[in-house]
This record gives structure tokens, C-alpha cells and sequence, in this order.
């Protein structure tokens, strides 16, 4: 022991320090040591002396230093490799905690609620290393690290470091065990050395780990391992539901569906297990259900998936994501219908999955799908209804018409489906939806480019052009009112541009859309939206209200519900309206990522970190996500990974202060005091050709410990009414402030409690 000890010590330099050998993993032998020049520990993995033989060391570092670029909250990186005098390593942050299969072992079965949570925390990173091109190959209960209530997948990279870093005499490194992988959850495919074997390898192991959790044995219990090999081939597992009665079906049948034997029959893909995983929990992250779940079960249910694109002009998507959303929100504002929300519809746009598979995902029993083919004047839709229970046709058509037909071809699509699931509309619901429509087809085309523009990231200012022009040509037009007042919304929610300019004009705009059509939960919402930036809180409180009532199922009213009740305290309520919302579209960013940020706001920031890699995991640049997880890492004191988080959304888009404003932030926190003026000094430059939000240099001034400089920026973001400054004031961010009585002024000024 002393002698690897001592082998170690030299291989590693003087950087480090040896301190002590946790013990081992396999035939590996696991150390922590110190390394001084960044003042953290680490863990040290050596591998077994006989690897040296079939190992090009230098191979191997390489990869090792590719595979650490793998950057997700819940994968533990890999920092660098070498090689002692016989044997390889490689390092790791310590991380405190306990492997997966110490608790197992000491406490069997894991809760349900919990067990779904893990699952979900390493199918997402599984999805995450699979983009990248990186199957971990080894993936069981020994390494996933639980570190707090989170867990950590570990050694994810090695087994293709590995082999790699294979000999050119060929030697395998099979019979060590590291590309194999484990008897107890190995793939078919690894199991016969397939050399096609791929990604669906971790979904099987994922399976079999899945299966553990919840019964407390593996697929195959106790065997040698050249029986466990022969069972994975040719054996099927005891149903899961025997060995625990009362899983939920759709949780047993994902699991079960991760351990079929072709890899074709499993999940596509991880993301998919993310999907499957985010569905089944509620409002309330528990597994019983709901009274308001109930009711719904007893109403019919839909999905409407977006319409192909069949135009020979790829720009017309435009149009078929709009007739999309058009049929989908005619349909929910009905009473008698559950529709799903339009993000998690969207969120298989382009998929080439089964419509029942679909169906059931989303829980509906119907799913319309279709195409659009538009060309010049003419427009060809083609719609069908499919129950998903059979996979049946219950009904299809094709519409040949002008484009002035547009609307009648919605109406008519929508008034054949409510026939199809026997949902009675009255004549004042039929009256209010058909007054939707604008007066013109070419008003409603460009609300629609409009709209698609919102939807694409960095494509804002074009949202802005063409609502502009949807209002010139029809100025009656309740929706492009209410699209542009979102627009300006944004421009002044993320400081692109000034409030005092942005603010009220969106105000006025939102305030005109209610006017035109008092009937849609949409231009209540966006009124409200714009009445919280404007620090009208109880204004803002009963356009949301208004717009619950008038669709109960519309989540981005209980999103922002969340967002106005964190501001003004209301906490509880807050947590309860985000997590509602998420229960309505559990696919949405959005929702997701107000979710994260009420987390923080509330303090948990274990959760707020795990609710935002949920949301990158949906939308890997989402603003609101990289916030949450940078403020939150931050406040747990973990400034690398809040500024890693920072990082990552300023390397997305370098020009948004919003951002640059963030990481300065993390890096004051963190200590990184040069950085954080650097940051400063750059933004105090910028002011001199461009809008800077004083509010985003209060961030870093704070952090700084500057309090002046900070109630100065302060102070002239109230002067300017900035949209930020009432919804941050809650922010721990503001915590080294909050003892100043200037603060508690401020807060009075805002009209808050």
C-alpha cells in the first residue's frame, strides 16, 4: 500500500499531496489528495498494475482531457490522467457523499418520489454525454455519487479513454472489466462483445439500475457472471410490478421498455426516459393524484402535433407552426376538453416517433396531426385524428382552398374534432372563438411570422418588424397587439433596451389587445406581464386571476402568477403556481425555468439547481436556467460551478449584458475580484455607445462589497423604472445589502412588503 502510496505521490507532483486511500472500486484503488495551487481535494482512481500492458498512457491522457470537457450538474467531471510507475489514474473532484449502491445496500428499495427523481438526474446527463458522442458503458449504482439530494454520474469518459488508449499489439482491456462493464447490468450487446454496440448500451444498464431502485434486486438476482451474461441474452426479468405492487403503469412499462433485448425496442434515446420521467410526476411532485387530475381523466384529452411543412419554400414553417397553434388554441379554450399545451406538443416537432408512443407520453387519448402546403394563393391541409389507445383513424380530411379560407378551414378542423370527442360547445364559446380571427388573411400571415420569429432564439427585433406590420394592416388585430406588447415586454425584462422607452408601450399595447378581445387568457396574461414589470403588483395580480378563469389549463398565467407572488413575498403560493404550471406544459422552458427561479428566490438551492438542468436539458441556452443554476451554485458556495454556468451562457451569446452582468456577479462571489472589475470596466465602457442597465452593474457592485456604488446603480434603476429592479430585490444576491437602511427604503418605494 505504502509503495503505490509512494509511486503516486512522485507521478503526481509536487502540486499535490497524498493524504489518505478511501478504498477501492473493482480492482482499482481509489486516494484523496490536495491540490495546493487551487486549494481543493481530489479524488485519485488508480487502475489495476496488468492495464499497463495493453495501455498507451499518453492515449489514454488525451482522451481523459477530451472526456473532461463533458460540463453537465450532474455528471462528475474527470480533471486529468497519468501514470504511475505501474499503473494508470485519473482524478476527480471529491465530492461529498455516498455511491448509489452503499444506500441500496443499507436501506433496499428507494421511495418512489425519490427513486424517479434520481432517474431522471442521470438520464438526463445521459442525454447530455450522448449528444456529445460519449456512452459511459458501465453505468450501475456504484457510480452514481449521491451529494446531497443530488446525484452524480462518475467515471463517465473512461471506458472510451480506454480504449483508445488501447495498445497497438492488440491488447483488450475487456478482461479488466472497464469496457465490458458490470455483469449485474450489462447490455445484451455488451454481453456478446458486439462491436455495434452504441448509446442504448447505457439505456439498458439504465434499465437494469431502474429496476434495482424500485424492487431492490437486480433483473436477475444473485448468479455467476457467466450466468448473469446468458440471462441478459436470452431471459425475461420477473415483471417489475410482482416484485412491488402499485408502481404507477406507465413507470413500470418505461423500465421495462429500457431492458428489451433489442436495442431497437428500447427508448430511442435518453431524452426520451427525460420526457417519459417528467410526466408522471404532479403539481406537487408527488405520485398520487390530484382532485383536479382526476376530473380531467373524466374529460376527453388531445394533442395537437405540429403540422409538417410541405411547402416547396422551407420559410413556409412559419405558417404551418401557426395553423398549428391556431386549431390548438381554439381547442383549449373550450371548457370540456383537455388540451396539451402547445410547448410540450412542440417539443416533438420533427420527431419521428408513433403517434400512440406520442399519445401516451403527453397522457391524451387523441392526437390530431397533419400538413400544410401552401403555394401562392392556394393552401392544401391535410388533418387526422388518431385514438391512441389503437392507434385507429377516427376520422381524416384534406382541404384544397384560397388562402382566404384560411380561417374557415381552422374553424372547421376544430368544430370536427369537438364533434369527433362529443364535447357540447355553446353558441356564445362558438361566437367568442370565431372572433379570433383578424380582418385580413395578410394581417394573420405576418402575426404568425411574427410568432415564429419569437419562438427561435435571437430573432426578437424580426418578431418586433412584422407584429409592427401585422398591426398596420389590420389595427383591430387583438393578437398582434398582444404579440408585440410580449416583445417589448422582453426588451425591457432582460435590459435590451431602456423601460422608460419599452415599458409603456407595452402597457399600452397589452391593455389594447383586452380591449379588443376581453375573451382570451392570453392578452390577460400579457397585460399582467407587463403590469409586474411595471411594479403594478395588485393590477398584475388580477390580470393573471382573470386569465385562470377564463382557462384554467393556460400554464404561462400560473407562471407568471409564480413570478409576481415570489416578488412581493408571497412564497408559498409562488412554489404552488410554478409548480402547477410545470404540471399543465411539463416541457416548456419557460415554465421550467420560472420554476428554477422561484426555487432560488425561496432559497432551495439544491433544487433550483437540479429544476435548471431539467430546463437545459429541454433548452440548453435558456437564460433563465443559467441564471438560477449560476445564483444558486453561488449561495451553496460553489463558486467554479456558478461561474461555469455564467460561462457557458456568455460563451452562448457574448452581446447580452443580461448575462456578462451574471458572471461578474459569480465571479465577485467567488473571489475573482479582477475578473468581476474587468467586467465592470468593460460594461462602464459600453454605456458610452449603448444602453446598459444600471440595475446589472448593482450585481456586481454588491457582490464587491462596493454598497455605495451598488445603491447609486440602485437608485437610478428606480429613477428609470427598470423591470429588473422590482423582481430581483428578493434576490439573495442583494443579502450583503439588505442590513443598509437605504435598502428597506427602496423596498418601500417599490410598493412592496
Amino acid at each position: 500500500m505504502n509503495a503505490l502510496r509512494d509511486e503516486l505521490q512522485t507521478a503526481l507532483g509536487s502540486g499535490y499531496t497524498v493524504e489518505r486511500e478511501l478504498g477501492g472500486a473493482g480492482m482499482s484503488r481509489i486516494f484523496v489528495a490536495d491540490e495546493s495551487g487551487l486549494g481543493r481535494k481530489v479524488v485519485v482512481k488508480v487502475l489495476p498494475p496488468e492495464m499497463s500492458a495493453t495501455l498507451s498512457v499518453e492515449r489514454f491522457r488525451r482522451e481523459i482531457q477530451v472526456a473532461a470537457q463533458l460540463q453537465h450538474p450532474h455528471i462528475l467531471p474527470l480533471l486529468t490522467a497519468g501514470a504511475t510507475l505501474s499503473s494508470p489514474f485519473f482524478t476527480m473532484p471529491l465530492v461529498h457523499g455516498e455511491p448509489l449502491d452503499v444506500r441500496l445496500s443499507r436501506d433496499g428499495a428507494l421511495p418512489v418520489r425519490e427513486t424517479v427523481r434520481l432517474l431522471r438526474e442521470v438520464a438526463s446527463a445521459l442525454a447530455y454525454a450522448h449528444d456529445q458522442g460519449v456512452v459511459h458503458r458501465d453505468i450501475k449504482p456504484a457510480n452514481i455519487m449521491l451529494s446531497g439530494d443530488s446525484a452524480m454520474v462518475t467515471d463517465f469518459g473512461v471506458a472510451k479513454a480506454l480504449n483508445a488508449g488501447g495498445s497497438d499489439t492488440g491488447g483488450t482491456l475487456t478482461g479488466v472489466g472497464f469496457s465490458l462493464g458490470t455483469p449485474a447490468y450489462i447490455s445484451p450487446e455488451q454481453a456478446a462483445a458486439d462491436p455495434d454496440t452504441d448509446h442504448r448500451s447505457d439505456i439498458y444498464s439504465f434499465g437494469a439500475m431502474a429496476y434495482e431502485l424500485l424492487s431492490g434486486t437486480t433483473p436477475f438476482g444473485a448468479r455467476s457472471p457467466q450466468r448473469l451474461f446468458a440471462a441478459h441474452l436470452t431471459e425475461a426479468p420477473k415483471p417489475l410490478g410482482d416484485l412491488r405492487p402499485g408502481l404507477l403503469p406507465a413507470l413500470i412499462s418505461l423500465v421495462m421498455k429500457c431492458l428489451e433485448k433489442d436495442p431497437v425496442n428500447r427508448p430511442a434515446n435518453a431524452r426520451e426516459i427525460v420526457r417519459a420521467l417528467d410526466l408522471l410526476a404532479t403539481p406537487t411532485g408527488s405520485f398520487a393524484a390530484s382532485v383536479e387530475q382526476v376530473a380531467e381523466r373524466h374529460q376527453p384529452s388531445i394533442a395537437v402535433l405540429p403540422f409538417s411543412n410541405l411547402s416547396s419554400d422551407p420559410e413556409n414553417e412559419f405558417f404551418s407552426d401557426g395553423v398549428t397553434e391556431e386549431i390548438l388554441n381554439t381547442l383549449a379554450a373550450l371548457p370540456g376538453i383537455r388540451v396539451a399545451a402547445r410547448t410540450s406538443s412542440f417539443a416533438f416537432k420533427g420527431e419521428r416517433r408513433d403517434v400512440q408512443e406520442i399519445g401516451n407520453e403527453l397522457g391524451v387519448e387523441s392526437v390530431l396531426e397533419g400538413s400544410v402546403r401552401k403555394a401562392g394563393k392556394r393552401v392544401r391541409i391535410s388533418a387526422q385524428l388518431v385514438n391512441v389507445a389503437d392507434g385507429c383513424c377516427l376520422w381524416s380530411e384534406q382541404y384544397d382552398r384560397d388562402l382566404e379560407d384560411i380561417f374557415g378551414i381552422q374553424d372547421e378542423i376544430a368544430r370536427t374534432i369537438v364533434g369527433h370527442l362529443r364535447v357540447r360547445i355553446s353558441g356564445v364559446q362558438q361566437a367568442l372563438l370565431e372572433k379570433r380571427h383578424p380582418g385580413s388573411v395578410e394581417a394573420y400571415e405576418l402575426y404568425l411570422r411574427g410568432r415564429h420569429c419569437w419562438n427561435q432564439r435571437g430573432m426578437l427585433p424580426k418578431a418586433v418588424r412584422y407584429f409592427r406590420q401585422a398591426l398596420q394592416t389590420d389595427p383591430s388585430y387583438a393578437l398582434a397587439h398582444h404579440g408585440l406588447a410580449d416583445a417589448y415586454g422582453v426588451l425591457g425584462l432582460y435590459a435590451f433596451a431602456p423601460s422608460a422607452v419599452v415599458m409603456p408601450k407595452a402597457r399600452k399595447l397589452a391593455e389594447r389587445a383586452v380591449q379588443l378581445d376581453p375573451a382570451l387568457a392570453e392578452v390577460h396574461t400579457t397585460l399582467g406581464f407587463t403590469q409586474t414589470l411595471a411594479w403594478d403588483w395588485d393590477g398584475a395580480e388580477r390580470s393573471f386571476l382573470r386569465a385562470r378563469e377564463l382557462n384554467p389549463r393556460y400554464a404561462l398565467a400560473y407562471s407568471f402568477s409564480a413570478w409576481l407572488f415570489t416578488t412581493v413575498g408571497r412564497g408559498a403560493e409562488a412554489i404552488d403556481a410554478a409548480r402547477h404550471a410545470q404540471s399543465l406544459d411539463p416541457l416548456s422552458p419557460i415554465t421550467n425555468g420560472i420554476l428554477a427561479l422561484v426555487l432560488y428566490h425561496a432559497r432551495d438551492y439544491t433544487e433550483a439547481i437540479r429544476q435548471s438542468a431539467r430546463v437545459l436539458d429541454l433548452e440548453p441556452n435558456s437564460f433563465l436556467a443559467l441564471m438560477a443554476s449560476s445564483l444558486s451554485y453561488s449561495e451553496k458556495g460553489q463558486p467554479a460551478e456558478s461561474i461555469r454556468a455564467a460561462e457557458r451562457g456568455v460563451a452562448l451569446s457574448p452581446d447580452v449584458l443580461f448575462l456578462r452582468a451574471l458572471l461578474g456577479a459569480a465571479y465577485a462571489k467567488g473571489g475573482q475580484v479582477d475578473g468581476a472589475h474587468v467586467i465592470l470596466a468593460d460594461m462602464q465602457r459600453r454605456a458610452e455607445t449603448q444602453y446598459v442597465a444600471p440595475v446589472l452593474q448593482s450585481w456586481i457592485l454588491a457582490q464587491l462589497g462596493e454598497t455605495d456604488g451598488a445603491f447609486e446603480s440602485l437608485d437610478r434603476a428606480y429613477d428609470e423604472r427598470a423591470c429588473t429592479l422590482g423582481l430581483g430585490m428578493r434576490f439573495p444576491l442583494y443579502d450583503a445589502l439588505r442590513p443598509d437602511p437605504r435598502f428597506a427604503r427602496l423596498f418601500e418605494r417599490l410598493g412592496l412588503r
